[in-house]
């Protein structure tokens, strides 16, 4: 957590303790506390809306499920080539091919002899800029 281990944290706290003293040091635990039963109740009313508007009830296992840390882009990459039915370089046999977007005239690259291969539109290229001997740029109209 941030790179802070056991020891540090205990350092920290006594520190604390000893900047607030014995007189200021209940009051400020309580508010912590405070902030910990709101933080807490939080995140309990987060859950209860999630299952709400989710439709099931999410036990303790379903919320480790949840957990975005948990995802494996391997596992999910194996789980969806292993799922039934789908095999790897199979064409899916359940659809339809799609329709070709090649034209008719065109046949395995090569246009039929009675049509007219038409180039793709290409923009015409700019010409390039000349300059003057102060580095402007000359107009050419």
């Amino acid at each position: 957590m941030f790179g802070l281990s056991i020891d540090k944290l205990i350092v920290v706290a006594l520190v604390i303790a000893v900047i607030l003293g014995p007189e200021r040091l209940p009051h400020y635990a309580s508010m912590l506390g405070r902030v910990v039963r709101s933080l807490r109740a939080l995140t309990e009313g987060a859950k209860s809306r999630m299952s709400e508007e989710l439709g099931t009830d999410l036990d303790a296992e379903a919320w480790k499920r949840l957990d975005p840390r948990r995802y494996d882009p391997r596992q999910i990459m194996r789980e969806a080539l292993a799922a039934p039915g789908v095999a790897a370089g199979a064409p899916d046999t359940a659809a339809p091919p799609p329709e070709s977007s090649v034209p008719d005239e065109i046949v395995n690259g090569e246009v039929r002899d009675d049509e007219v291969a038409l180039e793709p539109a290409m923009p015409a290229p700019l010409p390039k800029p000349r300059y003057s001997s102060s580095g402007r740029v000359i107009r050419e109209e």
